[in-house]
């Protein structure tokens, strides 16, 4: 996704400040600041163009890669299991792409769930809604600065994918 952006960005050189939208957006989503008003006053552009932008690189041109870069085996593992899908960011299209259908699925949408990850917020809000003990509960990740963070902050087991396919062989197993 980052060789997408940046190649598109080179022969674009004169929406560079679209770069800067885009980091600043991560970092303010982050930190719960999920307003496009604020960064298209900070930036100097209309609140549309602010939407859609974030909605075209965080949101759609990421499908692609998702769909080529899912991990058959752990869906294959998840497929038979009660599986609770919760994500900063909208669920639906990517759980499209991977063409896995968990029992539910959460964002931090500022309804139900106001923070997103590490605050433990989401969690708690999903084990009550489903009746699940902390014990019950292992949080699928790939950052330990959020996911891991947010599982640690709530009192449920984690794991937290190794990035390449060896390294999640070993992983495998550890998911009941």
């Amino acid at each position: 996704m980052l060789a997408e952006l940046m190649l598109y960005y080179v022969f674009h050189l004169s929406r560079l400040n679209d770069l800067r939208i885009i980091y600043r957006y991560r970092k303010n989503h982050e930190k719960n600041i999920c307003d496009f008003g604020i960064l298209a006053r900070q930036y100097q552009t209309n609140q549309k163009y602010v939407k859609d932008l974030i909605e075209e690189w965080m949101i759609k041109r990421p499908l692609k890669w998702i769909r080529i870069f899912a991990d058959r085996k752990l869906l294959k593992i998840l497929q038979d299991k009660k599986v609770i899908v919760y994500s900063d960011y909208p669920t639906n299209e990517k759980l499209q792409a991977l063409e896995f259908v968990p029992t539910a699925q959460y964002f931090c949408d500022g309804t139900d769930i106001m923070h997103c990850k590490p605050n433990s917020q989401g969690l708690e809000f999903i084990s009550r809604k489903h009746n699940l003990l902390k014990d019950d509960i292992l949080m699928i990740g790939d950052r330990m600065s959020h996911d891991g963070e947010c599982a640690k902050r709530f009192g449920c087991k984690f794991l937290i994918l190794n990035k390449t396919f060896i390294g999640r062989l070993f992983q495998y197993g550890k998911i009941k």
